[in-house]
């Protein structure tokens, strides 16, 4: 089995090296009769160059703004295995006839190159390459007929001075520019630290729960959904009323647990390719949640919050279409980024207890990550 499997692994790492070998690029050069490996032609024709046209994707290019993104990038080549030239047509015209034909493949190919970088969906990549391949084989036939097959030498001379000026001035498309829409979309998921100050405190203890948060944004404007579950402890005796109307006495140090639910507003007041401040403020509602074994009793509280939040830019990359990870728009371009953040939120509650009232503020510091996406084209 180990050498079956072996074998599978060396025969297809020889095919690939020996697909490798077998392309000839336009850059490696004028082309020869030796680069024509067939001698039998299958359909009577002297000569053939079998040519492929198409993409690949390249990742790792840096963008205008420094931040890597993959690219579509043209490829064509000659395919010298299925290349063909008999013996009575290896003559200096016929040579020149299909160096036309490779220096029409490579306009073709950079053509394609400019048209790639403006897709943003994979409807679009069919499309583009179908009416590039297309757009060739016209050329190729009103080359075969205007040149009479090659054999017509002044037709031939003026289609390779047009040639060579469209090769002159029709270079390859640089990286990529992405222009980034306005609107985001953002996920965050952390561990935060629930403090109740002043009159609060004496109340309950601070607790550690998880945090969520989802974040709409319109270019520098943030408009967050964020809520907290945490656990917590009783400071002082306290009794409540369940559900069914009955009422339960807790002691001091008994366990309860704290929800906090905020939609706030932000401005990005800083926002760098490395990192982004955004100050917020909003309403924040809070759940106290009391327990004795099976029996639940909650107090309700709502008040305004402000805050602040800091990201820190650890991982980011412009996606092309049909990304897995894409958040806004699978079919198109987008800035994906993975950010630590660090968020502090205040939020003013006021609680009837049992034996008083009470009104603080209660602080909520989180510390997670953010996985967010902006459209781009």
């Amino acid at each position: 089995m180990k050498h079956s499997v072996l074998t599978s692994i060396l025969l297809l790492l020889a095919t690939l090296a020996s697909a490798q070998e077998n392309r000839r690029l336009w850059a490696d050069g004028p082309l020869t009769w030796s680069d024509f490996r067939t001698t039998m032609s299958p359909d009577g024709t002297h000569s053939h160059i079998r040519w492929e046209l198409g993409y690949e994707i390249h990742k790792g290019i840096v963008a205008d703004d420094g931040i890597p993104c993959d690219q579509y990038k043209a490829v064509a080549w000659m395919d010298l295995s299925q290349s063909w030239v008999d013996a009575n047509s290896r003559t200096a015209l016929n040579l020149r006839y299909n160096q036309v034909i490779f220096d029409l493949l490579e306009v073709e190919r950079r053509q394609l190159a400019r048209a790639l970088a403006s897709c943003s969906h994979n409807a679009c990549l069919t499309a583009t390459l179908n009416a590039a391949t297309a757009s060739l084989d016209n050329t190729l036939r009103s080359l075969h007929a205007a040149t009479a097959g090659g054999t017509d030498e002044s037709a031939l001379v003026a289609w390779e001075q047009h040639t060579r000026r469209r090769l002159d001035t029709l270079t390859d498309a640089a990286a990529p520019h992405f222009e980034l829409q306005p609107l985001s979309l953002a996920l965050t998921l952390g561990i935060a630290l629930r403090m109740p100050t002043s009159a609060l405190a004496d109340i309950y203890s601070d607790g550690l729960g998880m945090q969520f948060g989802i974040e709409l944004g319109w270019r520098r404007h943030i408009f967050t959904a964020e809520a907290l579950v945490a656990g917590t402890h009783l400071r002082e005796p306290m009794w409540f009323q369940d559900n069914e109307g009955i009422v339960h006495q807790l002691e001091e140090s008994d366990p309860a647990s704290a929800a906090t639910g905020a939609f706030t507003y932000g401005f990005r007041v800083l926002e760098t390719r490395r990192q982004s401040l955004t100050p917020m403020l909003g309403w924040s509602w809070s759940t106290l949640t009391l327990s004795d074994g099976a029996a639940r009793g909650s107090i309700g509280t709502n008040g305004p919050a402000l805050g602040i939040a800091y990201r820190l830019h650890f991982w980011q990359r412009y996606r092309l279409p049909g990304s897995l990870w894409a958040l806004m728009n699978p079919q198109g371009a987008e800035l994906s980024r993975w950010s630590i953040e660090a968020r502090l939120l205040a939020a003013r509650h006021s609680y009837e207890f049992s034996n008083a009232g009470r009104t603080g503020w209660t602080l909520q510091l989180s510390l997670g990550i953010a996985f967010g996406g902006r459209s781009a084209r």
